[in-house]
C-alpha cells in the first residue's frame, strides 16, 4: 500500500500528517483501518 492510500484511508488531508507514521506504525495502523472503517465494519 503506498502513501497516498494511506493518508486517504486515514482521511489524512495532508501527506505529512500521514508521514509522521514510522514505517513500524503503518502496518498498526492498515490494520486498524482494516477493523474500523466504516465501509469494513458490515462484514
Amino acid at each position: 500500500m503506498n502513501l497516498r492510500q494511506v493518508q486517504y484511508m486515514a482521511g489524512h488531508k495532508y501527506v505529512c500528517s500521514t508521514e509522521r507514521y514510522q514505517l513500524n506504525n503503518l502496518d498498526e495502523l492498515q490494520s486498524k483501518l482494516e477493523k474500523l472503517h466504516p465501509l469494513n465494519l458490515n462484514k
